[in-house]
């Protein structure tokens, strides 16, 4: 035993100084500084040029937390017989732990957690560190959209839709090449797209003018839509924005709008409900087997064609992972953590995290309780997770038909203190 111990110890010299040797003579203290400045994906990316390199890297990452991408976990709390929703919000963060591993730790943002006289409230999706989320007006019929900057806890009210929001697709777009604080929100109704269409009617709300606008676009790849009726979903339908895209996922079929262009376009996704992301410059997709999930790279960086036919589109969906893991039962897929290679995904109130770079599972976050009456019946609790840059100084916009307020401002409820 000790014989072996001493030959492992023999091997990680032998592949330490092989390191040193390439960095021209750097001492370990220095390479570390040095790996400090390369971003997390590359630096990964770097494992695989020797053992000592891989070696070197490990314990690099096993003892500095490193990441510009924060995780902020929204978490609400719908009583509907006392029509009250609590809403906690989550920083998530790499932290040394007490051993000197890498540990996720979880603290409450107090600063943005509230209370609201509204059982309806509901966090849709995020887009390049804004987040969208709405609450539903009895009076009228309507539903309220909210846009928020979580960083400088703004909130925007934008004007209200007058459409049944069980069927309905919506999105936030927000460019990260252009002045943060301009953004759009588009929505369309789910049982517009379908085989016999040919066009679909959508509503587009700008920052710049603070009003909705409607618009006429053409559907391509109709023959690949969805049945005339959409089902009301619980996660609702998720929504992703890249290089002037939305994209949403519903049931087994992307749905795609290109903003300048104005179309809409169908492509079958290999899995059903799962989730979009970026990563290395293209689109990935996340979907579940009941042994595991797989996740998918879109072999085109951009969806200009629009006449392309079912079996191209399948062949550009090219298998990158497959996670087995067949006591997981169903997981709601959340987001991608590009800088950390994690994806965050739900089960039973459990936020978990999967790093694609070292192959472990771990628990990010385990719900509250909304009370201490833990037979209540009437709870509906909801949980998001999702990666966003860290925005700082980015004001929200408030002209046109918008207004910046926190959706209990309008029903005049003073934040209360969130039970334990």
């Amino acid at each position: 035993m000790e014989m072996e111990d001493s030959k492992k110890k023999k091997e990680k010299m032998c592949t330490k100084e092989e390191v040193v040797v390439e960095m021209g003579g750097l001492n370990e203290d220095v390479m570390l500084e040095v790996f400090d400045r390369i971003p997390i994906k590359q630096l990964t990316q770097m494992k695989c040029l020797s053992k000592g390199w891989c070696s070197l890297i490990s314990h690099y990452r096993r003892s500095k937390p490193r990441s510009n991408i924060s995780t902020l976990v929204c978490q609400y709390k719908v009583r509907y017989s006392a029509k009250n929703s609590q809403v906690i919000f989550y920083d998530v963060k790499e932290q040394v732990g007490q051993e000197g591993e890498i540990v996720l730790e979880t603290l409450e943002n107090h600063s943005l957690s509230f209370s609201i006289d509204n059982e309806t409230f509901q966090l849709l999706g995020s887009s390049n560190g804004l987040v969208l989320y709405k609450i539903y007006n009895f009076e009228d019929h309507t539903f309220i959209p909210y846009v928020s900057n979580p960083i400088l806890n703004q909130w925007v009210s934008l004007p209200p839709i007058c459409e049944d929001e069980r069927f309905i697709c919506i999105g936030l777009a927000v460019d990260a090449g252009e002045p943060q604080h301009h953004f759009k929100v588009v929505w369309y109704p789910t049982n517009t797209v379908n085989k016999y269409s040919k066009h679909v009617c959508c509503e587009i709300y700008c920052s710049d003018t603070g009003t909705w606008r409607e618009k006429r676009a053409r559907l391509f790849n109709s023959f690949v839509a969805l049945p005339l009726l959409v089902p009301e979903y619980d996660p609702p339908i998720s929504f992703f924005y890249r290089k002037g895209m939305m994209h949403w996922v519903v049931t087994n079929i992307m749905v795609v709008y290109h903003f300048e262009d104005n179309f809409f376009k169908t492509i079958s996704l290999p899995l059903y409900l799962g989730r979009l992301w970026e990563s290395e410059g293209y689109l990935h997709y996340v979907g579940q087997y009941q042994t595991g999930f797989a996740i998918f790279k879109y072999l085109e960086d951009v969806i200009f064609d629009t006449e392309d036919n079912e079996e191209t589109h399948s062949r550009k969906w090219q298998s990158k992972h497959y996670i087995e893991f067949c006591t997981f039962g169903y997981v709601q897929f959340c987001d991608f953590n590009e800088d950390l290679q994690e994806l965050l995904l739900i089960r039973e109130g459990t936020i978990i995290s999967y790093s694609l770079e070292t192959k472990k599972w771990k628990k990010v976050l385990a719900c509250k309780l909304i009370s201490k009456n833990k037979s209540t019946s009437d709870i509906v609790l909801g949980v998001f997770a999702f990666s966003f840059m860290q925005l700082s100084g980015i004001n929200l916009p408030s002209g046109g038909q918008c207004k910046l307020m926190k959706p209990n401002s309008e029903s005049g409820v003073i934040l209360e203190g969130l039970d334990s």
